[in-house]
């Protein structure tokens, strides 16, 4: 993502601020309204339970544009892109949610920040189905819905056939190997730039 960002913008410096814990859920650790609850019926082990990565995020993002303006170094926050929701499709209650539970994290960073058109770019989760079959397709669906009644956020959609062509897998199917990687970083900062100028 920041090649192509720099690439196609060489007069530009891009700073991403990332976060991410594999195998955490949006119903519980993403949640922007968090509770033990949540967390404790959503999470796989009890170190995520502890989890409140909505939090953390805000508040690294906090640190670094405070930084920058202890600099005098002048910012402009052109979006976000979000990959995740594997785990959210574990479960019924966690499926169901994501749609609903999506909308309030992009509403949550925007409102943060006074950014109600902020940029927000969704990667489709493209797993083999878990406990809860039916959860991999309500979870993708979601993120397409999500997408289409939003103009400020774009969807990269991704295949479910078995050779991942697309976005090349490990051979877990689940992870990403160093070409889908790089590929989905091209699609997120592409799309980044589509709606943030």
């Amino acid at each position: 993502m920041g090649l192509t960002l720099a690439e196609k913008n060489p007069d530009k410096q891009y700073l991403l601020i990332k976060e991410a814990v594999g195998g955490t859920t949006l119903y519980g650790a993403w949640n922007p309204n968090w509770t033990a609850q949540k967390a404790n019926t959503a999470e796989l082990d009890e170190k995520r339970k502890q989890m409140h990565l909505y939090k953390k995020h805000i508040t690294s993002i906090h640190k670094c544009l405070d930084a920058l303006k202890a600099e005098n170094k002048k910012y402009v926050i052109i979006g976000m892109a979000w990959m995740q929701g594997e785990t959210d499709t574990r479960k019924d209650f966690t499926a169901l949610a994501y749609e609903e539970n999506l909308k309030l994290l992009i509403e949550s960073y925007r409102s943060e920040f006074n950014l109600p058109k902020m940029p927000f770019i969704i990667g489709q989760i493209s797993c083999p189905p878990r406990q809860y079959i039916e959860g991999v397709e309500i979870v993708r669906n979601a993120m397409v819905s999500v997408a289409k009644d939003d103009p400020k956020t774009d969807i990269i959609l991704t295949s479910m056939n078995s050779g991942f062509k697309d976005y090349p897998k490990r051979s877990d199917k689940v992870h990403y190997d160093a070409q889908g990687q790089k590929n989905l970083g091209t699609a997120f900062a592409e799309k980044l730039l589509e709606l943030a100028y």
